[in-house]
């Protein structure tokens, strides 16, 4: 009895495993046949004159202060990026500082490119890159813990939504050690590792 007890338990795991896996695989548009993103889309942030780069803190909470006059806290606004509390940004305009970051997209795209098919499921993302346009804004969301980037796109940063994902083929830590010297060589505070 125990032994059927125990082959129909197998059974229903093994089905529950593949079903949740059948389930990833579809939400994620990887029975598209890789990763969920066209090389085109990063275009425009190749021959971009101007981006935005923005360090995130995934896992903070806002700071709250004390009210005056009294013991409750009140949360203390503080901007967000996708629902991220922003550490800092900085405005990208110099040949220098652009040349750099294009070398980081070119590496998220390189690294797509190459993907083994293997995703992580955190997506904790430290950086952003926002190129604004008359036409829209455009976002990369990128976390490097599991080797992630979200595409996003819309008429305003409100109305953003993913339009494409990058999987990376395994995040060297020099790929972020790019971005966040740029961070680093403008003051802005890097995000927690």
């Amino acid at each position: 009895m125990t032994r059927k007890i125990n082959r129909i338990a197998f059974w229903v795991l093994a089905i529950a495993l593949v079903a949740g896996g059948a389930m990833f695989y579809f939400r994620e548009g990887l029975f598209r046949g890789g990763n969920g993103y066209v090389p085109a889309q990063l275009r425009p942030f190749l021959q971009a004159s101007r981006l935005e780069l923005i360090a995130l803190d995934p896992g903070a909470l806002r700071p709250a202060q004390k009210q005056a006059g009294g013991n409750a806290e009140v949360q203390t606004p503080q901007p967000l990026c996708h629902g991220y509390p922003v550490l800092g940004a900085v405005t990208l305009a110099s040949a220098a500082d652009l040349e750099e970051i294009r070398a980081a997209i070119r590496d998220l795209d390189r690294s797509g490119r190459t993907w083994n098919g293997l995703i992580a499921g955190c997506f904790t993302p430290r950086h952003c890159i926002r190129l604004a346009t008359s036409s829209g804004v455009s976002d990369l969301l990128i976390c490097y813990e599991c080797h992630g980037v979200k595409i996003l796109e819309g008429s305003t940063a409100d109305e953003q939504k993913v339009t494409g994902t990058i999987y990376m083929a395994g995040a060297a830590p020099a790929e972020s050690g790019i971005v966040n010297a740029i961070l680093t060589r403008h003051s802005i505070p890097l995000p927690k590792e």
